[in-house]
């Protein structure tokens, strides 16, 4: 886990440390003007601020698909199998409009606009790109065929808390 002063419990980066110690801001301070303090990383990387914002944002998507009455949601934890992304969200809707208004849901109350959005228009398989997450939304026919659980499985599946 991350000795830092942020305690988050996370674990260590897997890049090594740099010798330098770099200033990360603490959640709740202030900085520039943007209520930020700041400590030191004992790993000089923003890891422990930047898991933080992941997990608030994972919350969040999983609180906004919930509303939406998503069904089968589930998330796949890749960061040990691949740099593209920490997160898999996959979930489906029983319709295209409810796909489509899951993934509205999500362009309006979450605070951070994806990457890229893709499949909106078609409905069946709706991809929100937010960098450390990335959200799949399908239709359930579609879900069975690609089947991105099984392609992926051998990453480990976190239950929704």
């Amino acid at each position: 886990p991350c000795p830092s002063a942020c305690q988050a419990g996370l674990p260590a980066p897997s890049r090594p440390w740099s010798g330098r110690r770099r200033s990360i801001p603490r959640p709740g301070s202030s900085v520039n003007g943007r209520g930020a303090l700041s400590f030191s990383c004992e790993f000089g990387y923003n890891t422990c601020v930047m898991a933080v914002a992941r997990d608030r944002k994972l919350k969040q998507i999983l609180e906004i698909v919930e509303s939406k009455k998503a069904e089968d949601v589930r998330i796949l934890d890749l960061r040990k199998l691949t740099w593209i992304t920490d997160y898999f969200v996959i979930l489906h809707g029983d319709s295209l409009i409810q796909n489509r208004a899951i993934a509205e849901a999500l362009m309006d109350n979450l605070r951070e606009r994806p990457i890229s959005v893709e499949g909106y228009e078609d409905g069946r398989w709706i991809l929100m790109d937010y960098g450390d997450v990335i959200v799949h939304i399908f239709m359930p026919e579609t879900r069975r065929f690609y089947h991105l659980e099984k392609l992926w499985g051998d990453a480990e599946v976190v239950s929704p808390a």
